[in-house]
């Protein structure tokens, strides 16, 4: 495979078995406008650039061998999300054209001087893995004197590497399956990727850090429904299951009172425009309040937190809209309010009802990427998220059914938790260091 994950377009092209196995040189088009011959990438004063194709563009594919011979696919019209198969066109026998291609075009991992970085992940396998990170301001993501950095696979199977100065990495593979890529880099937002074939090449361009999203406020213009709350902080693991709401008002926010303090407490605070994870602990008695956007709420009342324990409050009769929960409605923010108008905003959304909403935090107290520098990361089942600026994820769902959940950052260890309910709310709370986490409670 070819993969291309440019700014609003993300290509992918399914190469032919070569029966020579000479191997592959590179991969490029030739524009049906002009007729120039065009590279993934291009170099300029010893600088990677990324070639700037657009939706709607129409190209001829080559991939071209090292013995000269090729594969072309004629009369491409590229459209974000395009797969195209070239297994169905003809090996091309050599001729002076594609030996002329092989002498003037440069190979896919050719250097532009000599490359820095950690040594490659190499096992001496056949199966190769080999691309460039480059940003979306034009360059290579060599920025802020950092390099970029690349894992592939997840949990104990998870292979990191950082990429060379102008771009590269590689890592090789025992097996040719399907894994996750993750890729960042400093002033860069992040790229997750899941199942791309691992014998491939990948040319990736990370969106630059500080790219506006949505304005600050609710994240979500439709009500939202959720089953389950879960809170889950260093030593205390909390769930809440919730009722039907027949009115299908939408759920605002889930706060505590404490009993010992009068206190209302929401599961996350505010402060200088940072987002901080309530420091919750067990042993505390509270009153758990669940508040719909139209006033009506539910309370289960002392109740005593401890490591593991789930509330139930389906049992728990859905009060009518009162003076105090107005003010409760007036006062306390929605569960998926925004701190800043700045994100990535990539949720993976089916538009189903099934949403879970979230936030990352950092066991330092803050949001993961006021802690790390770098956005979190989410899987849920087999689709992925990651976080905006303020920790914030989002994640839709066809079914509303049981997932596993995998959650992690750079400088944390990650967290997964099996069998969470698909349409819920979500605090996690990464680790800073030791070994992963597995919350089976």
């Amino acid at each position: 495979m070819f993969y291309v994950v440019l700014p609003k377009l993300s290509l992918s092209f399914r190469l032919p078995y070569e029966p020579d196995q000479s191997g592959v040189h590179n991969f490029f088009f030739i524009s049906k406008e002009s007729g120039k011959t065009i590279l993934l990438d291009t170099i300029k004063d010893n600088q990677r650039y990324f070639t700037p194709f657009s939706p709607g563009d129409c190209y001829d594919a080559i991939l071209l061998y090292n013995n000269g011979k090729y594969v072309k696919c004629n009369d491409i019209i590229f459209e974000n999300g395009l797969e195209v198969d070239m297994r169905n066109q003809r090996i091309e026998s050599s001729d002076p054209v594609s030996e002329q291609w092989k002498k003037t075009l440069r190979a896919f991992d050719d250097a532009i001087n000599d490359r820095v970085s950690d040594s490659y992940d190499r096992t001496m396998s056949e199966y190769v893995t080999k691309g460039y990170v480059l940003s979306a301001s034009g360059g290579d993501a060599f920025l802020g004197d950092r390099l970029a950095t690349v894992r592939i696979g997840y949990g104990e199977g998870e292979r990191k590497q950082v990429a060379a100065t102008d771009g590269y990495f590689e890592f090789d593979h025992k097996d040719n399956t399907e894994q996750p890529i993750f890729v960042s880099g400093d002033w860069s937002g992040h790229i997750i990727k899941p199942n791309i074939e691992v014998n491939s090449g990948i040319l990736i361009v990370l969106p630059v850090f500080g790219k506006a999203r949505k304005d600050p406020g609710t994240r979500e213009d439709r009500e939202w429904h959720p089953e389950m709350f879960y809170f889950i902080i260093p030593d205390l693991s909390l769930s809440f299951r919730l009722p039907h709401e027949p009115d299908q008002s939408g759920v605002h926010n889930l706060f505590f009172i404490s009993k010992k303090s009068g206190e209302i407490l929401l599961l996350d605070t505010i402060k200088n425009k940072k987002r901080y994870f309530t420091p919750l602990s067990s042993g505390s008695k509270y009153d758990v309040v669940l508040l719909y956007n139209n006033g009506k709420y539910v309370r289960c009342n002392n109740i005593i937190f401890e490591n593991g324990l789930e509330v139930d409050m389906k049992k728990q009769r859905i009060k009518p809209s009162s003076s105090v929960s107005k003010q409760w409605k007036k006062t306390l923010r929605a569960f998926d309010h925004a701190v800043l108008n700045l994100g990535s905003n990539k949720s993976d959304r089916t538009g189903s009802k099934s949403v879970i909403k979230g936030y990352m935090f950092s066991a330092l107290g803050d949001d993961i990427f006021s802690a790390s520098g770098f956005m979190g990361y989410v899987r849920i089942g087999n689709k992925w998220a990651e976080t905006t600026y303020d920790g914030y994820f989002e994640c839709g769902n066809k079914d509303d059914t049981k997932q596993s959940l995998y959650v992690g950052g750079v400088a944390h260890n990650h967290i997964e938790k099996p069998g969470i309910t698909v349409n819920s709310g979500l605090i996690l709370v990464l680790p800073v260091s030791g070994k992963a986490k597995k919350d089976s409670k």
